[in-house]
């Protein structure tokens, strides 16, 4: 597959939830551009799932912004 292939994919909240924790797992052993690659993939799963990925150092919750109370 193309890196820049864009086709959707559909997933519930449970498969996505494995991808998520796949992704996790591998983050661990990828290093530079692969490792924010998936560090990207695993946060844009999170957000589009609302999965909520807890504090990854940016200094807000890990909450998607539109999920966030006024």
């Amino acid at each position: 597959m193309d890196i820049t292939d864009t086709n959707d994919i559909e997933l519930s909240r449970g498969e996505a939830q494995t991808v998520v924790a796949a992704l996790a797992e591998y983050e661990t052993t990828a290093q530079g551009t692969e490792e924010e690659s998936v560090v990207s993939i695993r946060r844009r799963f999170e957000e589009e799932y609302d999965l909520g990925g807890g504090d990854d150092g940016d200094g807000d919750d890990g909450t998607p912004t539109s999920s966030r109370p006024t």
